[in-house]
């Protein structure tokens, strides 16, 4: 990752380890459930890839991967750039053992940091192989996770309270769990409503969604909204609303999400008491699927924490941010 170190810098470690993790799901979704992956620590990754019947082959992986990973940050008002830069060793002809292919996919690695990042390069014989110096100062750019995602799964509520109140930015901090929690749970949108009663529609807060599918201003329409809150249970761990078929509906109510292309949904309320002020929400638009005790304490973690500490917080960095003040 180029530039990570200005991300953990600036943005601060929590949020440079969230930025890690979305690496990691973009890894997993670029590549073959055949390839290989690895983290080597910090901001490196390895890929070994198998059977592939040319070098363009390659190459468009590490152009489909640096188009998913180049991002711009913006943390009151100054702007954080990240890209990648990737490395690029051939059996047989570059080696035929895993420490020669990995010596020589790092020196062409550092190739591409001296090309101006944001590029892939394959090894060749007139690279130089790298100094001390050139692995110090590629030591210095990683950084060691504070966590993993196994971990902060084990307790999702410790995890999101730590990253969002320890960050240098909530907002930044919550727009990059929710697209980390999607891609994990590989589901095509995310989003964070805040419900306003009265004349209001939900307003959203974060989303984020797969490209390919509606926006999620456009698939959660007042119409479908009023649907999903028709359905909210109260169950042993929060409030939800969740289908985990659309198909079994009936009538007009699957008419409402077919026409969305949501195929099954769930969300998590944020109770004020008896009131419904928000909700915290997955969509999957392609299948029906079983929605996990893993996926239901993730939404309840998320909506706790909305309810107890973020509302009034994120609303007033937002709306100082946009130059407005009340609704």
């Amino acid at each position: 990752m180029d530039n990570f170190k200005s991300v953990n810098d600036k943005l601060g470690h929590l949020i440079g380890d969230a930025v890690i993790m979305d690496m990691a799901m973009n890894l997993k979704t670029t590549f073959r459930k055949t390839d290989i992956l690895g983290h080597i620590g910090g901001d490196e990754f390895m890929v070994l890839m198998k059977d592939i019947k040319s070098d363009e082959i390659v190459h468009q992986k590490c152009n489909q991967l640096r188009d998913l990973l180049r991002r711009v940050y913006d943390h009151e008002g100054e702007k954080v750039s990240v890209s990648s830069s990737i490395g690029i060793a051939l059996f047989p002809e570059h080696g035929e053992d895993y420490n020669t292919l990995f010596t020589l996919a790092d020196v062409a690695l550092h190739q591409s940091k001296k090309n101006g990042k944001d590029t892939q390069t394959i090894y060749s014989a007139s690279f130089d192989a790298l100094s001390d110096d050139d692995k110090s100062q590629n030591k210095a750019e990683s950084n060691i996770l504070s966590t993993n995602f196994r971990q902060m799964l084990s307790n999702p509520m410790e995890y999101i309270f730590q990253m969002v109140f320890n960050s240098k930015d909530t907002s930044l901090s919550v727009q990059l769990l929710l697209q980390v929690f999607a891609k994990y749970f590989k589901v095509h949108r995310a989003y964070v409503f805040w419900h306003i009663d009265g004349p209001y529609w939900p307003r959203i807060l974060f989303d984020y969604v797969k490209d390919g599918f509606k926006k999620t201003e456009i698939a959660h329409d007042p119409p479908l909204r009023l649907q999903i809150r028709k359905r909210y249970r109260n169950t042993k761990l929060g409030r939800f609303s969740e289908c985990d078929d659309v198909e079994k509906l009936f009538g007009r109510v699957r008419r409402e999400f077919e026409r969305r292309q949501i195929r099954s949904y769930i969300e998590c309320a944020v109770m004020d008491g008896d009131k419904f002020i928000g909700c915290v929400g997955f969509d999957d638009c392609k299948k029906s699927r079983t929605w996990s005790s893993e996926e239901h304490e993730v939404l309840f973690a998320f909506a706790e924490i909305m309810r107890r500490f973020l509302f009034g917080q994120i609303y007033y960095e937002m709306t100082k941010r946009n130059g407005r003040w009340g609704l």
